[in-house]
């Protein structure tokens, strides 16, 4: 190895220093008299340009045999899948540069998933769409060291690009650590780590992966990926069939599914470059010894909401005979829980910048503007009549239609896509506060 390196460094000086000597200017020639001297002048002046021109496309190529003498560094698409901790369950991706091929111990691993999660506002942030992630560069060593001991499997794909691919693509990512380029604003679906290594893979490559991996919508939706993500996360997967909006249910092309980093490397995998196949055979570092965190029951958040708007219109047809303490109790909370999912629904669409919690046609079910009801509620609690509450009625009863409509439509209609049983909570929620008003009275 020392014999091979001490050959290289002195190839690359021999041919900077033959580079340097191209760029002198040539010796005049030795003339023997003046007439001589007269004839040569104005040749030797025009051919001058042409001459140095020469030296400089001489030095230029010496300067770039130089350079490829001297080996680019290794690289490797670096694919985390998910550990038990719930902002884990969509993997992780990096990339490891291995410099010296001899020392790959000394190899160094840019990352670039990086926030502060003791960050008292990241909720917040992270749900309006403003949280920050950053990258960075340290030793490949220590962090595979921590995602093994979080028992999350690591594979290894070799970047195949040239090498003069490679050393800018390593270049670019030195840029994009330092801090003046570092930050960013994370997005699960368009902007985060595994999106940032495709775009570079493809910029150095040519431009040419958006269209080998394909652009044309297929069936499949990011509502699924978090289905499947979050089938073990009861709560998580009741919480995103609620409040993810009609966006989340749109059908996606091959790309911007590689937001999730082990599909990526699956379809990166398969794309061949004119000098072949863009990764090479992967290497699994570490395989997962504990279950996948994401092998559940993908559908059961609509299994749970079906159940309790099933129990609930049950609710509604036993309640009209209850007296009427029960049922204003019932009614405040029928209308606290519809007013409360409705408000948040609000809030997101309004504050967040996320596209997929903006337009949920839920709201039409869960509207604010029932908190108007509760001095219904209070007159039946306090006095044990409704009165004729014809306004409070003829709400409810709007709602039921424009809930059933909303219903029937959510199939057909693009702009209405979305899971049916939170939905149908929302109608069986009017239902139980209509029947909760009980019978109309004088």
């Amino acid at each position: 190895m020392l014999r091979s390196s001490a050959f290289r460094v002195v190839a690359v000086l021999a041919l900077l220093a033959s580079a340097a000597l191209a760029r002198k200017a040539p010796r005049p020639p030795v003339l023997d008299d003046e007439d001589d001297a007269v004839e040569a002048a104005a040749p030797a002046s025009e051919a001058a340009p042409e001459a140095d021109a020469e030296a400089d496309a001489a030095a230029d190529a010496a300067l770039a045999a130089a350079l490829e003498i001297v080996e680019a560094p290794a690289l490797e698409l670096v694919i985390i899948g998910p550990g038990d901790d719930e902002y884990t369950l969509f993997g992780h991706a990096a990339m490891r540069v291995i410099d010296d091929a001899d020392h790959p111990e000394a190899a160094r691993v840019f990352n670039f998933g990086i926030t502060d999660f003791e960050n008292k506002s990241l909720a917040g942030d992270f749900i309006g769409g403003r949280v920050e992630f950053w990258g960075a560069a340290g030793g490949y060593a220590a962090m595979a060291a921590g995602w093994k001991r979080e028992d999350r499997t690591v594979t290894r794909y070799p970047v195949l690009l040239p090498d003069g691919a490679r050393r800018r693509l390593v270049a670019r990512m030195e840029r994009d650590v330092t801090p003046a380029h570092r930050r960013y604003i994370y997005d699960t679906f368009r902007e985060n780590c595994g999106t940032r290594l495709r775009d570079y893979l493809d910029t150095y490559s040519g431009g040419g992966l958006r269209a080998a991996i394909g652009t044309t919508p297929g069936t499949r939706t990011f509502r699924d990926d978090a289905r499947q993500a979050y089938s073990k996360r009861t709560a998580l997967l009741m919480v995103t069939e609620l409040m993810a909006g009609v966006d989340t249910d749109r059908p996606r092309s091959p790309w911007e599914l590689t937001y999730r980093p082990e599909y990526m490397a699956e379809r990166l995998a398969e794309v061949r470059l004119d000098a072949g196949p863009l990764l090479g055979t992967p290497t699994v570092e570490h395989q997962r010894q504990g279950p996948d965190p994401r092998d559940g029951m993908p559908n059961h958040g609509q299994v749970l909401w079906l159940a309790i708007a099933a129990l609930l219109a049950l609710l509604g047809w036993w309640l009209p005979d209850r007296g009427p303490r029960a049922r204003a109790g019932v009614l405040l909370g029928v209308i606290l829980f519809s007013t409360l999912i409705g408000t948040v629904m609000l809030w997101l669409g309004l504050s967040t910048s996320w596209a997929e919690l903006q337009r949920n046609p839920a709201i039409f079910v869960f509207i604010p503007l029932d908190a108007a009801l509760l001095w219904t509620a209070g007159r039946l609690m306090w006095t044990g009549e409704t009165g004729p509450a014809t306004v409070a009625r003829l709400w409810l009863r709007g709602r039921l239609v424009v809930g059933l409509l909303l219903a029937a439509l959510t199939p057909v209609v693009g702009a209405l896509h979305g899971p049916l049983p939170p939905r149908l909570l929302g109608i069986a929620l009017a239902f139980v506060a209509l029947r909760a008003l009980g019978r109309p009275q004088s």
